[in-house]
């Protein structure tokens, strides 16, 4: 994907693969992304490396696992993080 914001251009992409461990019950799913805040500076891409799991009770709960490693060009900080999210469809 790529914008502009005001005179700034601004790109990114991301890919994600999932597969199922257990049909329909237990799914391993990774994720890339990465985005350019500002095409004409060399050094401020952020890239994120997700690596999770979902596990579906039924076709209406599932849970989902996460972890996240944040790599930042630049000045970079530890801001890795995990997440946890409970999907319900009613």
């Amino acid at each position: 994907m790529v914008g502009k914001d005001g005179d700034v251009n601004k790109s990114g992409f991301y890919a994600q693969l999932a597969a199922f461990l257990v049909k329909d019950k237990f799914q391993l799913v990774g994720r890339y992304d990465s985005y350019d805040k500002d095409t004409d500076k060399a050094t401020n891409i952020l890239t994120n490396y997700t690596f999770g799991a979902n596990y579906i009770f039924n076709p209406n709960v599932l849970i989902q696992l996460a972890y996240t490693v944040r790599k930042e060009q630049g000045t970079s900080i530890n801001n890795n993080f995990g997440s946890v999210q409970l999907q319900l469809t009613f």
